[in-house]
């Protein structure tokens, strides 16, 4: 059947204006073909049973039998081309009737009401497509009005459809993708602008340090008059940037000194009275590693830091007094914390895929705690981290953060002990054995308690890899440096240098 003119005129339009495409032309005139081929078929098997019924008058079952096997192999090669037509019809997404002729148009659409009546195809005319069988539905043939409004529009191409996540493609965004379920957020922003009680929570190496170094900064943006004090027991070089640019800071390596040392226990009680006593303003107080704290200042964390946390959980909000603390352990009942004393404070917990027993320690204490993002998910993330906020009742993903670059210059608000520690490295070994001789054996050789660097070198020795050694000028000037960074000597530059356990 060839295709009148106004019909190609209309197909050359569709064309034309992008409604049909040229492949969708060439399904078209295949199924106009195949409509033909498959009328002709029909024909011919109407005369090739007609013909059996005369031969059988004359020949008998013989002639007959051969007319039928003439009839089955046209029937067969009519359910052949009807197939092919369904599978020409099924290769293109655009439905065809409205381009149709109209005898084409009712084979078209009887084809796909009722596919199932046909054997399966042993060849398509467009093999590269897999065929798509719909359910079987039978309806009556749509007119070309109803097919043209139920074809959707497609979407127009806007900056709005652009997904702005690390390595996802078109094609994931267009399928159910769950890392769309998650967003990233700067937790350290979200932290620094509230500024209420929080507690801070992770295994160790997970990131806690790093967002709450953020996060006083973004507070003291947020909040300009902002003072922020900290409490550090474990001072370590690779995180001396943590704490720069604060306006008071105690930090002593606090495993150095005997357990509940009456010293430091004093030092730290005056640290948060002074912190408490400021004029009335907004004040921070960050108290890090207070699982170090415990272990090592027993008598102080139970006596005054529990006792401090109540306190500032109900009261410190109105004098502008705001707490976090920094904790390794889910557990929050080790704060001393439970019902309305816990629920003053919110909760931020940093997990990674490997820390899965951290979260399920922590939902004990914290009921509602919703999963956190699988590990498909946060393998995929820069940081492999997620973050809940107690207040946004939600996890997010953590960006990449850089570690706050290590001080040049230490405050002018800093004391002279505190300068000279966050400006050295950690204590090793050797420096904890020269405290031991400065605290014991070599106090027979100090003159008042003071020491001079002279007197330590010619009389200080230890064994180190099983041998005994006298130290360099400048070897013993690293492990004085050293505790001196750890809040245990005192310098004076006429008297020289002196335990502050004994002063």
């Amino acid at each position: 059947m060839m295709w009148q003119a106004d019909e190609l005129q209309k197909l050359e339009a569709g064309i034309q204006d992008g409604t049909i495409d040229p492949d969708e032309l060439y399904r078209a005139q295949a199924i106009a073909q195949i409509s033909e081929h498959y009328d002709t078929c029909t024909l011919e098997v109407i005369g090739a049973i007609t013909l059996g019924f005369l031969l059988f008058s004359v020949s008998g079952w013989l002639g007959a039998a051969a007319i039928g096997l003439m009839a089955a192999q046209l029937m067969s090669n009519k359910a052949k081309k009807g197939t092919q037509a369904i599978e020409a019809i099924e290769a293109g997404g655009a439905d065809l009737s409205p381009w149709l002729p109209a005898e084409e148009r009712m084979i078209y659409t009887a084809l796909k009401a009722q596919p199932q009546a046909l054997p399966p195809a042993q060849e398509a005319i467009a093999p590269d497509q897999e065929a798509i069988v719909p359910e079987p539905v039978i309806q009556p043939p749509p007119t070309p009005q109803e097919v043209a409004e139920s074809v959707p529009a497609p979407p127009a191409s806007t900056s709005e459809n652009v997904i702005p996540l690390p390595q996802v493609t078109l094609a994931e965004t267009q399928s159910e993708n769950p890392i769309l379920n998650y967003q990233f957020a700067n937790v350290a922003c979200k932290l620094g602008e509230r500024l209420r009680p929080t507690i801070v929570t992770a295994k160790p190496r997970v990131g806690k340090g790093i967002v709450v170094a953020h996060g006083w900064r973004w507070a003291k943006v947020a909040h300009p008059d902002l003072t922020v004090w900290v409490i550090n027991p474990k001072p370590d070089h690779q995180e001396s940037g943590y704490w720069h640019g604060v306006d008071r800071l105690w930090e002593k390596a606090t495993e150095m000194y005997a357990k509940d040392d009456e010293y430091v226990t004093q030092s730290l009680i005056q640290f948060v009275e002074e912190w408490r006593s400021q004029p009335r303003g907004k004040t921070l107080l960050i108290v890090d590693e207070t699982i170090k704290l415990e272990a090592t200042q027993e008598k102080w964390y139970k006596e005054h830091l529990k006792p401090l946390l109540k306190v500032e959980s109900s009261t410190g909000e109105t004098y502008g007094r705001t707490l976090w603390v920094i904790t390794q352990s889910p557990q929050v009942g080790d704060l001393g914390l439970s019902g309305g004393n816990r629920s003053a404070f919110d909760l931020v917990t940093l997990e990674k895929p490997e820390s899965m027993d951290h979260f399920e320690a922590i939902q004990k204490s914290y009921n509602n705690l919703p999963q956190m993002p699988p590990p498909e998910i946060l393998n995929r993330t820069p940081r492999r981290t997620c973050a809940y906020l107690s207040w946004e009742k939600g996890w997010y993903l953590i960006p990449t953060m850089e570690k706050p670059a290590p001080i040049e210059h230490p405050t002018q608000t800093n004391t002279l002990v505190e300068e000279e520690m966050i400006l050295l490295p950690e204590t090793t070994e050797q420096s904890t054995k020269l405290m031991e001789w400065l605290t014991g054996t070599g106090q027979q050789f100090a003159e008042d308690g003071w020491f001079t660097p002279q007197t330590i070198r010619k009389n200080f020795r230890c064994r180190v890899e099983g041998k005994l050694k006298y130290f360099k000028e400048d070897e013993l000037l690293v492990l004085l440096k050293e505790l001196v960074r750890g809040g245990m000597l005192a310098i004076d530059k006429a008297k020289g240098i002196r335990v502050k356990e004994s002063l």
